[in-house]
């Protein structure tokens, strides 16, 4: 196992009367140990133990490299370009080495318990329980959800302990999560790549950090609250060995830290998409999750905020959903939640799971899509599209409410599909489009009482009612309405293509003369 001179002079139970370390508190340049003798070339892996009266002699000689110097005094001037710290004469040169010696087996004990956790895929606690004796403070892991994974913690009496029993597997208070949310401090933690303290205003207490990503993802922090003994400088090493382990235990585990099954995230991704996804591939994935192709299932899209995002609070409230309602999914896609219901595990209607779902919304300020029962997971793609033409659609015409189901706007979504990309007047009969130009010129209103005519049933009777119109009067626009646009209003297919049209013309605001 690598080490530093942080860690070195920490561990090393002696007076430090010089320190002159330039590398970085996480780098660890050597693996090995030696006595420095006149001449020896200096290698950068090796850390040497070196009289001062040496040191004095071949300093200049030197053009990097770590030394513990012993038997340091006034005299012997550090260099800028060598990492080094000076010991006093006692005890004897073969003590230090002996000691330093100490030091690299003990952390090469603790790599070795590392590597055999994560080959036997241990629990991530044992991580943190084997390596109390070194962090000499408590040990946490979070996700970036605010959910813990793990603590650790050193027995005491209860009253002394930081964490209580309630803490595992659990989110942190509310109240705590609304609060780091707002803090400008807690936002900037994000983007950290390296072990970084966070100040003690908030929990009252100092913590040491490390994010842990997983393909450039942000998806849990390991810490060290100080809270038994002052953090040290050797602690940023030594968290940043662990949190990497701890990294490649979470690449390699079976579950991902949604506890979805290993692809299920990809899989259903990918069927949104409409990208391939093979039966051998995704029934395994499904039956882990205790689901089935033909299950009853139907799908909600929840906008999400930027600052929620870069905050990473989304994660939250995507368990918040899975622990709402049972038998569900919730996913992250780009800019929004997907929430995918599976009826069957659920074990409640699509009503009822609205009528709770709304309270959860409403407290979060969100707004959300919901998507027609369906049950053939291969067609999640159309179903998506459904909610995410529902949120579109109804948040242009009900912004007020919380959430839209398609069935309440499927009727303007066939319209809109029916309109394309297309103009008005190119959908419009060639008839009905003589009519138009016939009302702007003359300034009557033949399409509009047309209009009210089909709406109607062509009931003359019902079209003069809403009309305010007299009877002959309305015979008579009735026969110039025919006259000017030559439409047969008998046919079928016209009547349909006029009512579609005019339906169109309403639902996109299009105003009649």
């Amino acid at each position: 196992m690598n080490l530093n001179l942080y860690i070195i002079r920490d561990y090393l139970n002696q007076a430090i009367l010089h320190q002159n370390i330039h590398h970085s508190l996480i780098f660890c340049p050597f693996d090995s140990v030696t006595l420095y003798y006149p001449g020896q070339a200096v290698l950068a892996n090796y850390l040497y133990v070196i009289d001062g009266e040496v040191w004095m002699k071949e300093k200049e000689y030197f053009a990097g490299g770590n030394f513990v110097i012993w038997n340091w005094d006034g005299q012997c001037e550090g260099t800028p370009s060598i990492n080094s710290i000076g010991l006093s004469p006692e005890p004897s040169i073969h003590e230090i080495f002996f000691q330093i010696q100490q030091i690299f087996s003990r952390f090469q004990k603790w790599e070795l318990e590392l590597y055999g956790l994560l080959a036997n895929h241990a629990p991530f606690k044992k991580y943190g329980d084997i390596s109390l004796g070194f962090l000499e403070n408590p040990i946490c892991m979070y996700t970036a959800g605010l959910r813990n994974i793990f603590y650790s913690e050193r027995k005491k009496a209860k009253n002394l302990m930081l964490f209580t029993e309630e803490d595992a597997d659990n989110f942190l208070p509310y109240d705590d999560i609304e609060g780091l949310r707002l803090n400008p401090e807690f936002t900037r933690t994000i983007d950290q790549t390296e072990p970084t303290i966070f100040p003690d205003d908030f929990w009252g207490y100092r913590i040491l950090y490390d994010n842990i990503r997983v393909q450039g993802l942000y998806i849990a922090r390991l810490m060290v609250c100080e809270v038994e003994r002052p953090l040290r400088s050797s602690d940023y090493a030594l968290l940043h060995m662990l949190s990497t382990m701890i990294q490649h235990g979470i690449a390699n585990q079976e579950m991902a830290i949604n506890s979805h099954p290993q692809y299920f995230d990809d899989y259903i991704l990918r069927l949104i998409h409409r990208e391939p996804v093979s039966v051998q591939e995704l029934l395994p994935v499904l039956e882990k999750f205790q689901w089935a192709v033909n299950d009853s299932y139907f799908c909600v899209l929840i906008p999400i905020s930027t600052y929620d995002q870069a905050i990473s609070t989304v994660s939250t409230f995507c368990i918040k959903l899975e622990s709402l309602i049972s038998g569900c999914a919730a996913l992250e896609k780009d800019s929004h939640i997907v929430l995918l219901v599976n009826l069957r595990n659920a074990a409640s209607t699509r009503d009822e799971i609205l009528a709770n779902l709304i309270y959860l919304l409403r407290e979060n300020l969100l707004k959300a899509g919901i998507s027609s029962e369906f049950s053939d997971l291969w067609q999640l793609y159309h179903y998506y599209n459904q909610a995410e033409n529902a949120l579109h659609i109804g948040a242009e015409t009900n912004p007020t409410l919380w959430y839209y189901r398609y069935e309440h706007y499927a009727y303007r979504h066939l319209l809109k599909r029916a309109l394309g990309d297309s103009t008005i007047e190119s959908i419009c009969p060639s008839g009905l489009q003589k009519l138009l130009s016939y009302d702007l010129l003359h300034n009557r209103q033949y399409t509009r009482s047309l209009k009210v005519y089909l709406e109607e049933d062509q009931s003359v009777t019902r079209t003069i009612r809403k009309l305010y119109m007299q009877r002959s009067t309305f015979i008579y626009q009735l026969k110039r309405i025919e006259e000017i646009s030559a439409l047969n209003l008998s046919e079928k297919s016209c009547k349909i293509h006029l009512l579609l049209v005019f339906q169109i013309m309403e639902e996109s605001g299009y105003q009649l003369p």
